[in-house]
């Protein structure tokens, strides 16, 4: 193999965040195909920025990347050095390869990019410019038009790179390249512009752990962010190692992140209790919210009960977007648990009622309950809030009250 210039360009401070993060998000995607056949590597910092191998029945894929995250006012041309550079890396890299047939390059930024400006480089080169921006004739595949100007400008540059260096990498060959050796290279190409930058990139990572095809029977929920976390974390060690394939992050270390994550491995089914909320009869108690406040304790301030009002709209928003399945076994168990404190509640027999302290008992009582069921059940919501706009429904939708007149006597 010819020795070859260890380039390193860009914002750094940014950009190593952003091609960790595209090589986790990358390495999702592969895991995402859920194909035991189908074996995958990915590294940082090692040929370029990003490096996915993918192993297969099929074949040898391999894709490497170049990462730039850059101010989103700024824009690139075909020219800029950030482009030129990063071309000049692949082509050390394929030619490294033998020009692979299974070898891929992509260049992926958050900015955009403009038309080239003439200069006295491009006067130098004796390079005419298009009429459009070079990068629309590259991302279309088509090369007629500017197949000299490339041709030119990077073998200019790959000289210049090698200027004073011990060894001239692949000058030689590249000056004997054809057109059609040309077209080939970069027919491997994929042009990435104005895609996410390393914010908006970690968000849309969050979505994609949430929606994951492998492992989904793992809850790592609200655990999205920290899954992130150790997994730059284990990049981040790995580009510190000299070895090539040790510094390689498998699809198994991934899972076994998952897996730590988890309180354990089992599948939690959902609980069979809403079928038993589902054949519950209708309450007879007709009374709402305010009006059940209002007996229990005539002195409880009005605007407290509009706060209330409000918890029990929140609760219904987050209803909707559960299944019938799982809202009604989250009501079914808060009722369960409040009917059986509101019935020691009762028999203390109290002339009047404090209200705030009665919500609260029921609050704790429920919240109990629901963690222990929440070791043999999956649950869409635990939230404090939840549970408290829980029980506020449930007096709303006359379930629960406080007094015995509301003390529901439905079928169980």
């Amino acid at each position: 193999m010819v020795d070859t210039i260890n380039r390193d360009n860009g914002d750094k401070s940014k950009g190593f965040r952003l091609q960790r993060l595209r090589a986790i998000s990358l390495l999702l995607d592969k895991m995402d195909l859920n194909d035991d056949k189908v074996h995958v590597f990915a590294s940082t910092e090692y040929l370029d920025d990003v490096y996915i191998r993918t192993v297969s029945p099929q074949g040898l894929i391999i894709n490497t990347e170049g990462d730039k995250n850059y101010d989103p006012n700024s824009k690139f041309s075909f020219m800029s050095k950030e482009v030129t550079n990063s071309l000049i890396i692949f082509l050390d890299n394929w030619l490294n390869c033998d020009m692979s047939e299974s070898m891929y390059y992509c260049f992926y930024t958050n900015i955009n990019y403009t038309n080239e400006r003439n200069s006295k480089l491009l006067e130098k080169l004796k390079i005419k410019l298009p009429q459009k921006p070079m990068l629309d004739y590259l991302i279309i595949g088509e090369y007629d038009e500017v197949i000299d100007c490339i041709k030119k400008r990077l073998l200019y540059e790959y000289e210049e790179q090698y200027k004073g260096k011990k060894g001239q990498g692949y000058i030689e060959i590249l000056q004997k390249f054809e057109s059609e050796d040309w077209r080939k290279f970069l027919d491997r190409i994929n042009w990435k512009f104005g895609q996410y930058d390393d914010k908006d990139l970690e968000r849309k990572l969050i979505k994609k752990i949430k929606e994951r095809s492998f492992l989904n029977y793992i809850d790592v929920l609200n655990k999205e962010d920290y899954v992130i976390d150790l997994l730059e974390n284990v990049f981040s060690k790995k580009e510190q190692l000299p070895d090539a394939m040790s510094k390689h992050v498998t699809s198994e270390q991934v899972e076994n992140i998952f897996l730590r994550l988890s309180r354990d491995a089992v599948i939690k089914e959902e609980d069979p209790v809403y079928a038993i909320w589902n054949d519950l009869d209708q309450p007879t108690d007709n009374r709402g919210l305010e009006e059940k406040f209002q007996q229990a304790n005539e002195s409880y301030k009005k605007r407290k009960i509009g706060l209330k009002a409000r918890d029990v709209a929140a609760i219904k928003e987050e209803y909707r977007g559960l299944t019938d399945i799982e809202k009604g076994s989250f009501r079914y168990r808060i009722f369960e648990a409040c009917q059986r404190k509101l019935n020691v509640l009762l028999d203390r027999e109290e002339t009047s009622v404090d209200i705030d302290i009665w919500l609260e008992d029921l609050f704790e009582a429920a919240k109990k309950h629901l963690e222990d069921k929440s070791k043999d059940y999956s649950y869409p919501i635990k939230s404090d809030d939840a549970i408290k706009g829980a029980i506020l429904e449930l007096i709303d939708s006359c379930f629960l009250s406080f007094d015995e007149k509301g003390f529901y006597n439905g079928n169980v």
